[in-house]
């Protein structure tokens, strides 16, 4: 199941210690700022909006580049940079999964936080991406 941003318009997410907010185009591990780059932002946003779900390549390049021809390889900067800035490894992925051929997987657990202060949607409702259930 995709993890879906709030009616309210608030479009926070959690994991591993990580904040996404997407209104914002900020990402965050507990109080510090941890920047990257606009177009690996822009992959990041729609790898956790479709986190435990197969993002294929096609769809990254439609999204992030629409109506401009860039090479595949550039796709696979921008993926290894935010490995990098995640703490995330390609061999022994805990967050970004690479599907041969195809794309990518978001695989670590992602709660919708929904507020900026980080409680969640009512204070203590938290979506389990792991377990697909609340």
């Amino acid at each position: 199941m995709d993890v879906q941003p709030r009616r309210d318009g608030q479009e926070l997410y959690e994991f591993a210690g990580f904040t996404l907010d997407v209104p914002e185009r900020r990402l965050t591990r507990g109080a510090l700022r941890v920047h990257l780059a606009p177009k690996t932002y822009d992959v990041l946003v729609a790898l956790v909006r479709r986190a435990g779900h197969l993002v294929t390549k096609r769809e990254l390049f439609d999204r992030i580049w629409p109506d401009v021809f860039v090479e595949e390889g550039i796709l696979t900067v921008h993926v290894a940079s935010l490995r990098k800035a995640l703490g995330d490894m390609r061999r022994s992925p805990w967050c970004i999964e690479t599907i041969s051929r195809s794309g990518y997987r978001f695989i670590a657990p992602v709660a919708h936080a929904g507020t900026a202060d980080g409680a969640g949607a009512n204070g203590s409702l938290w979506f389990r991406q792991e377990e697909g259930r609340l």
